[in-house]
């Protein structure tokens, strides 16, 4: 009976052992095969055009900046600032942060052939907010690129607004934020659109709720001299003039402003609203 036990588990461990041999040997044909898979589609790309594209969609790790940069190179194509910018951005998506700083280290350089504009900046900073949400990133790495942007004399578009803006709403910088909205308002190439507003009534928001938590952030007399439940009304007046789309989200937000403060009266105008415009409450 012991050497029969002994045999029968000797037996299903041998049978296991050799599942377990075999599927790791599947699995690392499977893995070298989509390598393979991968390099070949890279390897059939001849135009700069086709480059970016694939670049923009690209989701294999095994295939970092400097990797594509080298096979770009070697069809005897150079690479632009649109090339450079899709390969921070996937250098960002992919989580390969080292490489996207190498990048734009490099393409910093005031020697270097390409350099960076607008949408590169946006690309940093929508990595930036991400970092702040998470707690990993201050309000100050914003404000040196702002900074870089402005001393390149790099304009910024309605996205690098928005997306600073929103960078200064989740760094519970709000009195930034205010500014960096008037000085939109001011400018003549960009103004605030549906985001610019839901980010500022997002933080108008924040701070009801801090307020109410005892936590103080208030805004600087000199940038804001009214107070929330009435810069709430003035952005929703400001869509509204501007023949802009409100949404569930952006009454909703309004109306617990309203209501945390007690205007039941301004609240209930809101409501009325919200119904005649067929948005659910």
């Amino acid at each position: 009976l012991g050497v029969a036990l002994i045999f029968g588990i000797g037996y299903h461990l041998f049978k296991k052992l050799n599942k377990d041999t075999k599927s790791s040997s599947s699995s690392s044909s499977d893995i070298k095969d989509k390598i393979k898979t991968s390099l070949s589609r890279w390897n059939e790309v001849k135009t700069l055009q086709k480059f970016n594209a694939l670049i923009s969609a690209n989701k294999d790790q095994s295939m970092d900046a400097y990797k594509i940069l080298h096979l770009i190179e070697q069809n005897n194509i150079t690479p632009d600032i649109i090339s450079y910018n899709c390969l921070l951005d996937m250098s960002f998506r992919l989580g390969q942060y080292e490489t996207a700083h190498k990048l734009f280290e490099e393409i910093s350089e005031v020697t270097f052939p390409v350099q960076p504009d607008t949408v590169t900046f946006n690309i940093l900073l929508k990595h930036i907010v991400e970092e702040i949400i998470k707690k990993e990133k201050t309000f100050d790495e914003v404000e040196c690129l702002l900074r870089d942007m402005e001393r390149r004399k790099i304009e910024m578009n309605q996205i690098t607004y928005n997306t600073a803006i929103d960078a200064a709403i989740e760094s519970r910088q709000f009195n930034y934020a205010w500014e960096l909205y008037e000085k939109m308002k001011q400018s003549e190439t960009v103004k605030p659109d549906v985001f610019t507003y839901s980010t500022l009534v997002k933080g108008l928001k924040m701070v009801n709720e801090n307020e109410s938590q005892g936590k103080k952030y208030r805004y600087n007399d000199a940038a804001v001299s009214k107070d929330n439940c009435e810069r709430a009304l003035e952005i929703l007046n400001t869509i509204k003039s501007n023949g802009l789309q409100l949404d569930n989200v952006l009454f909703n937000s309004v109306l617990d402003i309203l209501v945390s403060f007690g205007e039941m009266h301004k609240a209930e105008e809101i409501f009325n609203q919200m119904k005649e415009n067929h948005i659910q409450p």
